[in-house]
């Protein structure tokens, strides 16, 4: 057991995104280091870290375009949570909240898929920078959780020959039955 949750281990080592950690080699190369906090030996998170490259210049759509309400509604079906994430966007673009004394409420969205956070960094978050009066940083981090799927399969423990010819009892396969995710 202990074997297997080294190679478990091991092998999430090697699949963990990086942390970026640049240091220059004698020769004038680079080389990226990994920084990664195991949670257990199947699970990690990494360092936050600035967003690498930094978001693309301001998309041609506005904020309450198509592209945008089709991000949002494969971020979460909550309309709720997709309304208070509009109206940040919206006091930020339109300066309502109070940007010189630093008082824009951080965002911080959480367990994205990689599609979410590529769509949120190409589309959304690209529009605060038409404000030239304020600095947009961007940092990431990456999670990664292991899941499992159980299959359950129920057979009688009781031969044919146990069984009286007056009780006995049949099995029927029947479809599989998936609950949840």
């Amino acid at each position: 057991m202990q074997e297997r949750v080294q190679q478990l281990e091991d092998q999430i080592q090697r699949m963990a995104p990086e942390e970026e950690s640049t240091t220059e080699d004698a020769d004038g190369s680079s080389t990226r280091m990994v920084h990664v906090h195991m949670l257990n030996g199947e699970n990690f998170v990494t360092e936050w870290d600035e967003l690498t490259p930094p978001l693309p210049p301001p998309p041609d759509h506005g904020l309450r375009s198509p592209i945008v309400f089709d991000l949002l509604s494969q971020w979460t079906k909550d309309t709720q949570l997709q309304t208070e994430l509009m109206l940040w966007m919206e006091d930020v673009l339109d300066g309502n909240n109070n940007t010189s004394t630093n008082m824009i409420p951080p965002l911080e969205l959480s367990n994205l898929d990689h599609q979410a956070r590529d769509g949120f960094t190409m589309h959304i978050l690209p529009l605060l920078l038409r404000r030239p009066d304020i600095h947009v940083q961007v940092n990431t981090r990456a999670h990664r959780q292991t899941s499992y799927d159980l299959s359950v399969h129920i057979q009688s423990n009781f031969s044919s020959n146990h069984h009286n010819s007056h009780h006995q009892n049949t099995v029927k396969p029947t479809p599989k039955r998936s609950i949840g995710g």
